[in-house]
């Protein structure tokens, strides 16, 4: 399975557009998906978001999916409603992410990257650009 950038997005978007800090698993909008290759990559990119420390339950614990309410087997999984919350380095991903040049652009030419790297190049290519409005060098 190839990362697809959109998915990351749309998921770590559902907290960033809730009411409050914390959501469930159910509003990310997957499980009751009954397409199994779309459920599948759902699954598998909603791991990638826990194992990536991108969220975390009430405790803080993150890169278990147990701790975020995901039970899995090898046919199947359950969940729990476990409140679910934006840990910074989610914020900060989504916050890349939420930067069209950006998106873009990883999108385009690193969308192969390694997890780690995304998000490497992201905050770079952030903070070039926020340098470039503000009109600081990049010393500065």
């Amino acid at each position: 399975m190839q990362i697809n950038l959109d998915e990351i997005k749309r998921m770590l978007g559902v907290f960033i557009d809730a009411p409050g800090p914390f959501i469930t698993i159910k509003e990310l909008g997957f499980v009751d998906e009954e397409d199994q290759e779309k459920l599948d990559v759902a699954i598998g990119h909603f791991l990638l978001i826990v194992e990536n420390g991108l969220i975390s339950n009430m405790q803080l614990v993150t890169g278990d999916a147990k701790a975020v309410g995901l039970h899995m087997t090898p046919r199947n999984f359950s969940y729990v409603a476990t409140p679910l919350r934006l840990t910074q380095a989610g914020h900060d991903f989504i916050n890349v992410l939420n930067q069209r040049p950006v998106f873009e652009k990883l999108k385009k030419e690193a969308q192969e990257a390694p997890f780690a790297v995304l998000r490497k190049l992201g905050e770079a290519l952030t903070e070039k650009i926020l340098k470039d409005k503000l009109g600081l060098k990049s010393g500065d």
